[in-house]
């Protein structure tokens, strides 16, 4: 729903319409944690504002990681969604729990295509570097998603201090073996984005 929606909106209106349509299905488990220790990602992951976690699982992924970077959120929900589905077993409903605000100060949605670029970017390389120094179970798929996004960061050429210094610490901090790999990943996931926006 745009912010613009919500001026002459009557929500508790909205709240009753959308209890009345709720999917009468009870909720299903789902267990993604061997797919994220293979390096897979999961079949789905939804909006963080449609997650709910236990405070056992959040006492294993809090604190997060101090990372500043130029999008004023380099750590994000995509590092610990992943950690969440990792770490333990879940359940999915189709049941509607909640409403969802789009408005044009989204500090990532309103955001022309180079900018939106160096968010991903920024934002992949941080989550797989700290999945990878505070989750080194997760090592496949943390390298999955640094290298997508160093090959954003190298397809849009918009390079900056911290980013330079994050990749630099990345591959410090792997093997010989591991840094091959992040390599032959990034220059896949960088021929891809001739064709494609992101990856």
């Amino acid at each position: 729903m745009q912010s613009e929606d919500l001026v002459n909106f009557d929500l508790n209106q909205l709240i009753a319409t959308t209890a009345v349509q709720d999917s009468e299905d009870l909720p299903k488990p789902i267990d993604f944690r061997k797919q994220i220790i293979n390096g897979k990602f999961p079949t789905f992951t939804p909006s963080t504002s449609n997650l709910c976690f236990s405070k056992r699982i959040l006492e294993k992924i809090f604190p997060l990681p101090e990372a500043k970077g130029d999008s004023r959120m380099a750590i994000t929900d995509l590092y610990f969604k992943y950690l969440a589905v990792g770490l333990s077993v879940g359940c999915s409903t189709k049941r509607n729990l909640g409403i969802f605000r789009l408005h044009n100060n989204n500090t990532y949605t309103g955001q022309e295509l180079t900018k939106k670029r160096k968010f991903y970017a920024e934002i992949h390389m941080t989550t797989g570097y700290y999945m990878q120094v505070n989750f080194p179970k997760f090592t496949k798929l943390s390298q999955k998603i640094f290298s997508k996004g160093f090959a954003t960061y190298l397809r849009n050429q918009n390079h900056d201090i911290n980013s330079g210094k994050l990749i630099k610490d990345y591959f410090d901090f792997l093997s010989l073996t591991e840094h091959i790999e992040v390599r032959i990943k990034t220059i896949y996931y960088f021929f891809k984005l001739l064709f494609k926006d992101f990856v």
